[in-house]
């Protein structure tokens, strides 16, 4: 079997699976429904985006699909007695061979969080995050420039025909959701739907998207770090409030927000300890400028 019949064999699984999912999570029930039987669609069409990146590595050799390249003969691969590799090493592979995913990392991380929450700890999934996974493979065959879909427009048409109308539904449910939303506290943008419907309350616990029904942790807000490189990640300051680190979310221009103890801070930081919330006249935190006012 030549790669180009395996790279048809990979499309027609990964349609299937979509074909399937969708009709699965309509079945199921109503966006404003218990969502917990949307487990299954999601974890389908994630594997639907597992395989295709699986394809990609495949068009450029069979053996990158192993677990261990080098170790599997063609015949072994052809009958399917190997181990495929994983959905990391598949991203590293594809980096690894020219295929630049790095706009795509956050979101497919996201999803990856949100398959293992589902299987080991029996976290629900939302329709809206069903549709989410379902947008990022079609934009992973943007990226890539592949051409998952082209020979198999109108299937393609009929499922993205389905997706729009969630989409329909989730303006629609928005319109009554948003009148209940309190006046005095904070939200954020949903990460899965876009909406401002995760409140931010004080505590440890994960956010939920009261449109979507998303589930998130506090730690997926913070966005206050910096990547300098591989391995090379600073979190931020600390919070001045709680103290805890790498808890700090951009607020506003200027303004920091703490995701669990929800306290605001500045940016500017102490001249003397470093901590943010300094005075921007004194360059001092409260803390230093008592301890110089005390000496």
């Amino acid at each position: 079997m030549n790669e180009r019949s395996h790279t048809k064999m990979f499309d027609l699984r990964t349609l299937e699976l979509l074909e399937h999912a969708i009709k699965l999570s309509i079945s199921q029930n109503k966006l404003d429904d218990s969502e917990g039987s949307q487990v299954l669609p999601f974890l389908a069409i994630f594997i639907a985006l597992e395989l295709h990146l699986k394809r990609l590595l495949c068009d450029e050799h069979w053996s990158l699909v192993c677990s261990k390249p080098g170790k599997v003969s063609k015949i072994q691969f052809d009958s399917g007695e190997f181990r495929s590799c994983s959905f990391d090493d598949a991203l590293e592979r594809l980096g690894a061979i020219g295929i630049d995913l790095s706009t795509l990392e956050k979101v497919l991380t996201r999803c990856q969080k949100t398959r293992n929450r589902a299987i080991h700890f029996h976290h629900s999934v939302s329709r809206m995050q069903v549709a989410e996974v379902f947008h990022i493979l079609e934009r992973l065959v943007e990226v890539t420039r592949s051409d998952l879909f082209d020979a198999y427009d109108d299937r393609y048409g009929v499922m993205r025909e389905q997706i729009r109308e969630w989409d329909e539904l989730l303006k629609t449910r928005w319109a009554q959701v948003k009148k209940g939303l309190l006046a005095q506290e904070i939200y954020f943008d949903c990460l899965v739907c876009g909406y401002p419907a995760v409140l931010l309350h004080d505590g440890e616990d994960g956010l939920t998207c009261s449109l979507c029904y998303s589930q998130f942790d506090r730690a997926e807000y913070v966005d206050c770090g910096y990547n300098y490189g591989p391995g090379d990640y600073d979190p931020g300051p600390d919070c001045p409030h709680c103290g805890r680190s790498a808890c700090l979310a951009n607020y506003g221009e200027g303004v920091l927000l703490c995701v669990y103890c929800t306290s605001v801070s500045g940016t500017e930081t102490c001249d003397r300890c470093g901590e943010v919330d300094a005075d921007p006249e004194t360059g001092l935190c409260s803390g230093c400028l008592e301890d110089l006012i005390g000496d």
